[in-house]
């Protein structure tokens, strides 16, 4: 084979990759901008579905005051403490220490779904951001909904706080939770025999145990990162085999 056809072959073949490599990388890049724009999607749905507020580590304390103690009890409790010590999902698991009346204190470790409400998580968390009419879900009890939000203070912080008030299998119930994190902040409950009270925070660390991992780079943001890299590699290996074309035609112009 002649130089000058050496020449033309190492030519084509240079082109072919050229093309068909930066080709592959547009491909590649186009694909996981796609990839994430619709994984962003999917997380946006479930996102709407519900939020959790609430994380491992976070406990609240609440004093319980009787205005009719329970009829018929030797000792009731004045004082709790949830504290999380796990959350998978919407699915929470906390210990929870209750303070009597006469004294005696007693601890367990439980478990509750802040979703559907149920089990040691019902009326105490919900969702978090919810908006006046949303339903709330909670063990036991149909139909309750939010029915205002408004401001107020707690623990000497302004908070956004979300109200509803129900009534079924004897109880009339009202219930102030905090809208950021989904977590009561006030409940006042009424039975015939089973007395009248209310519940109210006392502490927390729910509003000083902020984490840098609280707030995550935006799921949006992320996928911009990616495609923002994506293409700056592609551009890159653009210019580097620009330049690698622009030696060989120089050296083949030198021969």
């Amino acid at each position: 084979m002649s130089l000058v056809g050496i020449l033309v072959l190492m030519e084509i073949l240079n082109r072919l990759e050229e093309k068909y490599f930066l080709s592959h990388l547009f491909a590649l890049a186009l694909t996981l901008f796609f990839l994430t724009t619709l994984c962003s999607h999917a997380y946006i749905i479930s996102a709407l579905e519900f939020e959790i507020g609430v994380k491992s580590g976070d406990w609240i304390e609440y004093q319980i005051d009787w205005i009719v103690p329970p009829s018929n009890a030797e000792s009731y409790p004045i004082r709790t403490r949830r504290e999380i010590t796990d959350l998978d999902g919407a699915t929470v698991t906390m210990i929870i220490t209750v303070e009597m009346s006469n004294g005696s204190v007693s601890e367990k470790t439980e478990e509750g779904n802040i979703e559907s409400g149920t089990g040691a998580a019902a009326m105490i968390f919900i969702p978090a951001n919810l908006e006046a009419g949303d339903q709330v879900s909670i063990q036991g009890f149909d139909d309750v909904r939010i029915i205002s939000e408004s401001r107020g203070v707690y623990l000497e912080i302004e908070r956004a706080v979300l109200f509803a008030n129900f009534s079924d299998m004897g109880f009339d119930i009202s219930i102030f939770w905090d809208k950021e994190k989904g977590t009561a902040l006030e409940i006042t409950s009424s039975h015939s025999t089973l007395g009248v009270k209310t519940t109210k925070i006392a502490a927390t660390n729910l509003w000083s145990s902020e984490r840098l991992d609280d707030n995550p780079v935006g799921f949006e943001t992320l996928v911009f990162i990616v495609f923002f890299i994506a293409m700056l590699l592609t551009l890159l290996l653009y210019v580097r085999l620009r330049r690698r074309k622009k030696r060989r035609a120089r050296k083949r112009s030198s021969v």
